[in-house]
């Protein structure tokens, strides 16, 4: 029997809209971390070192280094640095939408779970009602072949025989769209039959 927790944690590791949402935080939290990295120092080391014959020059008429060092860093940017804090914002906005839609799964997957348990419980009260249902026709009409009962005993006992099949055949229906749900968000291979 597969537990409310454990429902919960594979509707939480089969969600594709989770994933999404994961997938949309990461990509929002690595462009703000780029934007931002701009107002940080940035280090950029190179070799100038190479084949030359003669006596070789850089184009602005100096001679070439073995090893170069360059510093960069964004002191006063205003655009830039709106930039970055928009892109803060969109981090954390998606972040937020992220822990919604976790929420959101965890009440979905819930709620299927508890109504999935509530149908096969009223199916298991149904079936033992089709079973009276059809011993009480079963009775009548002996009893209207006897004389002791009116023909309208009878339909009535074979609407109410009606009504319960009615009734077990939405439950059941019912029954088959919570399974078909689960078994999507909680990654079942298969559908899983109660009956």
């Amino acid at each position: 029997m597969l537990t409310l927790k454990r429902a919960i944690e594979l509707a939480l590791q089969n969600s594709k809209d989770i994933q999404v949402a994961k997938i949309q935080a990461r990509v929002a939290d690595h462009a703000a971390q780029i934007t931002k990295a701009q107002f940080m120092p940035n280090l950029y080391a190179g070799s100038g070192a190479g084949y030359s014959n003669g006596i070789p020059e850089t184009p602005g008429g100096r001679a070439p280094s073995v090893f170069n060092v360059s510093y960069t860093e964004q002191v006063f940017n205003e655009p830039l640095r709106g930039q970055a804090k928009e892109m803060e914002e969109q981090t954390k906005s998606q972040k937020i939408v992220l822990e919604e839609m976790r929420n959101s799964v965890i009440t979905r997957t819930a709620m299927s779970y508890l109504e999935l348990g509530k149908v096969q419980h009223s199916l298991e009260t149904a079936a033992q009602g089709t079973e009276s249902a059809e011993k009480i026709l079963q009775v009548t009409q002996e009893r209207q072949g006897e004389g002791f009962e009116l023909p309208v005993e009878v339909t009535k006992a074979q609407l109410t025989k009606a009504q319960v099949t009615q009734r077990v055949l939405r439950l059941e229906g019912r029954e088959d769209e919570l399974e078909v749900f689960c078994g999507i968000s909680w990654g079942w291979g298969m559908r899983r039959g109660s009956r």
